[in-house]
């Protein structure tokens, strides 16, 4: 029975990224997308993260309100290094479409594999299921989040 882990934990080690994912290990790439809450919340119900730019300390919910897994595309602007456009499934276009309504006026908080990228106060709906992150992707997370992308198209396109 041991050696036959090991057999089995050794050929996992050795997947390709893409081959770990179709069987289910975690991606390369994570995204978060939280809204900003009272930082008066007991500690269980939220996260605070420290912005650079602005130099400031925000609560967000703990558990984000959409995630890599509602990702359809992602697609980099020309000429502007670090910049994105995201593009969200069906229910991640009604899910940011209701909650930049909710919370005008507080902050929408974009993090990338724990790291937050973007914190823009929101003062407009987004109803087209469509975010721009104007800068902080590296290029591996951008070709991570594509991937990730490519397979939750495929699998929204099979069902």
């Amino acid at each position: 029975m041991r050696a036959s882990l090991i057999a089995l934990f050794g050929a996992v080690t050795v997947l390709s990224p893409d081959l770990s994912l179709a069987i289910g290990g975690r991606p390369k790439a994570s995204l978060r997308i939280h809204f900003e809450v009272s930082p008066n919340l007991p500690e269980k119900q939220r996260i605070m993260y420290q912005l650079q730019n602005p130099k400031i300390e925000i609560a967000v919910g703990k558990f984000p309100e959409l995630w890599e897994k509602h990702l359809l595309a992602v697609e980099a602007f020309p000429g502007t290094p670090g910049a994105v456009l995201l593009r969200f499934d069906d229910h991640g276009k009604r899910v940011l479409m209701f909650l930049t309504e909710a919370n005008r006026g507080r902050r929408m908080l974009v993090v990338v594999n724990g790291r937050p990228v973007f914190a823009p106060t929101v003062d407009a709906t987004l109803p087209n299921g469509q975010l721009v992150v104007p800068s902080g992707i590296s290029p591996q997370e951008f070709q991570d989040l594509q991937r990730i992308a490519k397979k939750n198209k495929h699998r929204d396109e099979s069902m």
